[in-house]
């Protein structure tokens, strides 16, 4: 029997409390998880069930209340806000449901901006961009300001901009949830496919039941707690 994978990301007694209008919220109760390089997993639940807030902690763009949480070999729960900017630009891709394109800036230069933040050279830089601009089918399309091309066309822009710098962590926060159906099985098409030649570690989150069905794992969240966690075969 072959060894499992290196684990690429560990949460122990994980909880996220925020306070709005004097009042508690648990927005997280006590997540332990575990996932293992290569899973191509999502975490399912209504919204309000934790699952964009657990996709930010683990991407380090909040911290939790208490717990720990560590991603490949870095413990990241206790990072100031410069060490966590480091971080996600080595260690994740992250692809939000809105985007979050540079409206004024070309599909080639929203791309292209985490590999000048990595410090690659221009020919490197030209070369990365153009072929994941390709992967995901939009190289004729490079030059053209991300305002003036479709939704699901700037979904496409958001997951190469999330996978240029080859991380070899991805979370998608309900990346298909401003698409119509086709677009939105075409992404999660993609992120499956891109995941089974990189190896590369997916964490995506959805409430819609064709997405989830892509997934090789589902975690399901409730009230902040994880309520199941189950394998799943034939995927689409």
């Amino acid at each position: 029997m072959s060894d499992p994978a290196p684990l690429a990301v560990a949460l122990q007694g994980v909880t996220m409390t925020y306070r709005t209008n004097g009042h508690a919220v648990h927005a997280l109760a006590g997540i332990d998880l575990t996932l293992r390089q290569g899973e191509f997993v999502c975490l399912a639940g209504p919204s309000g069930s934790g699952k964009s807030t657990l996709l930010h902690l683990i991407g380090s763009l909040d911290q939790p209340t208490s717990g720990t949480i560590r991603v490949g070999e870095q413990e990241i729960s206790g990072l100031s806000r410069q060490e966590s900017a480091l971080f996600r630009r080595r260690a994740t891709g992250f692809v939000f449901q809105t985007f979050n394109l540079i409206p004024v800036l070309s599909g080639f230069e929203n791309v292209e901006y985490v590999l000048l933040l990595q410090g690659v050279e221009t020919s490197e830089r030209r070369q990365r961009v153009m072929a994941m601009l390709a992967a995901v089918g939009l190289a004729e399309l490079a030059d053209r300001r991300v305002t003036e091309l479709s939704g699901g066309q700037q979904q496409r822009v958001a997951v190469a901009r999330a996978l240029v710098g080859n991380p070899p962590l991805v979370l998608a926060d309900e990346p298909t949830g401003n698409l119509d159906s086709t677009n939105g099985e075409s992404i999660i098409r993609l992120l499956r496919r891109l995941n089974e030649e990189r190896g590369t570690t997916v964490l995506y989150s959805s409430h819609d039941p064709r997405i989830i069905a892509w997934a090789d794992r589902v975690l399901s969240l409730q009230d902040g707690r994880i309520t199941e966690d189950r394998q799943q075969t034939g995927h689409p």
